[in-house]
């Protein structure tokens, strides 16, 4: 198969939930039709939240760095809906 043959997909492979996927020439990622799982063209699995990483809208953000500012984001997120909560001694912070 040569890299520029257009009638077999790229890569095939199964899911992490068992159905086939496939890639074909030009497209960027796959997702699978079931489960929703992405995979980049070379078919690693993406994480879920692959696509609220601000890396993706913002050239200077490199993609370690958005990462970076979406867990500040939902460690942020986490303590406001704590916030006034009731937990158990053993469960608090000292």
């Amino acid at each position: 198969m040569s890299a520029w043959d257009t009638t077999a997909p790229t890569w095939v492979k199964e899911c992490e939930c068992g159905t086939r996927i496939e890639r074909w020439r030009g497209e960027t990622h796959v997702e699978c039709p079931d489960c929703k799982a992405q995979y980049n063209a070379a078919g690693q699995r993406l994480r879920d939240d692959w696509g609220r990483n601000p890396s993706n809208d913002d050239e200077d953000i490199g993609d370690l760095e958005g990462m970076e500012i979406m867990e500040a984001r939902a460690e942020t997120y986490e303590s406001d809906r704590l916030d006034g909560m009731y937990f158990e001694p053993e469960y608090r912070e000292e």
